[in-house]
């Protein structure tokens, strides 16, 4: 027979704490439109510390520091907010960063792409104050400027109306040049009076 014997060894193990390294998850692509506002909050677990660190956040736009501009984020909230003009429409590259403040100074990052799309813009007409003429008289030139963001000036189609066609019939009102340098006459070729919008 064979004899064994053991001996159990009494002795203190300690395991030292390392910091881990934050974790992040993808984050879709989102779309604003211009001049409309846009909020996008960050969904919750996007990053994670595993050792409960505070994180500290850092955000690029297309390669360059969120400062200024229409976007705004609010590391408080996780939240992007702001509202595009119309320079703005097109892709934007949107980095995010946090580190965990730890030795190591860890980093994880997540990007998104936030399209801004287009939208129609209004034509603008600038104002013609009021105006008075003698009967069977025409104004002077009358002058007033049109533009459209989107729309070359040449390419603008402009007309003219009135709300009293009693008053001023058709070709009571006359539109002269183009664009920026456009002018309207204003004719009275009956006998009616009164007042009219045009």
């Amino acid at each position: 027979a064979t004899s064994t014997s053991s001996e159990v060894l009494d002795g203190d193990v300690s395991v030292a704490n390392r910091n881990d390294a934050p974790c992040a998850l993808p984050i879709d692509a989102k779309t604003a439109e211009e001049d409309k506002p846009f909020t996008f909050t960050l969904p919750a677990g996007t990053f994670v510390a595993p050792d409960n660190d505070a994180l500290s956040y850092s955000v690029r736009r297309n390669g360059a520091v969120l400062s200024g501009g229409w976007l705004s984020f609010d590391p408080s909230t996780l939240t992007f907010s702001g509202t595009p003009g119309q320079s703005d429409v097109g892709l934007h590259q949107i980095l995010v960063a946090v580190t965990d403040g730890g030795p190591e100074n860890f980093v994880a990052q997540s990007s998104f792409t936030l399209e801004v799309r287009e939208v129609n813009d209004v034509p603008t007409v600038s104002a013609v104050g009021p105006t008075t003429i003698d009967e069977d008289t025409e104004t002077a030139p009358l002058a007033f400027t049109v533009g459209d963001v989107e729309t070359a000036l040449g390419s603008l189609q402009v007309s003219v109306s009135s709300n009293n066609a009693t008053l001023l019939t058709e070709g009571s009102l006359v539109l002269g040049g183009r664009g920026d340098n456009s002018d309207i006459v204003v004719k009275h070729v009956n006998k009616e009076r009164g007042g009219a919008n045009i």
